[in-house]
């Protein structure tokens, strides 16, 4: 019995620095990447839905690229250590059209985070906040509250949020 008691302990403590040493000395080999990571730095080349606008992509006086989707996947990709390759579409239905058929990696273009789009898609975190608005013409009918809304003929932007709500 008094083997047992000397025993047991030693075991443990063995048992423990055993547990230990094969934890952290092991080879920690790296997670491997993601298929579509390892594609886009294979090819070097992150391909990247949008549309022209003032807020997503446009070209500046010089002709030059610009905007702040363009900017924040062109930051992204130099990031990745590949170049930004951009397909401009002429509409939200287009580009949702476009992914779905896995013409680009992903899409840069405002768009909006809806139930029916996460059913879709995979959608990155949010990194901008709109106030949605309603603007009237001057001198024209102008809605007081949601409900006078009613009272006035709207124009949204096709196959857009505006139109999935």
């Amino acid at each position: 019995m008094r083997y047992l008691k000397t025993v047991v302990p030693v075991l443990l403590v063995v048992l423990f620095v055993t547990v230990l040493v094969v934890f952290f000395f092991r080879d920690h080999e790296k997670e491997p990447l993601s298929p579509a990571l390892e594609d886009i730095k294979e090819r070097g080349e992150l391909v990247v839905l949008t549309r022209n606008a003032p807020t997503t992509y446009y070209f500046d006086r010089n002709e030059h690229p610009a905007g702040f989707d363009y900017d924040l996947v062109t930051h992204f990709a130099e990031w990745l250590g590949v170049s930004a390759r951009f397909i401009v579409k002429h509409s939200v239905g287009e580009i949702m059209d476009a992914l779905e058929r896995g013409e680009a990696h992903l899409a840069a273009a405002n768009l909006t985070r809806t139930e029916p789009r996460e059913e879709r898609f995979d959608c990155g975190p949010p990194y901008l906040e709109v106030e949605q608005q309603v603007v009237c013409r001057r001198g024209g009918n102008c809605p007081d509250s949601i409900e006078d809304l009613d009272s006035v003929s709207l124009m949204i932007i096709s196959e857009s949020s505006y139109e999935e709500r």
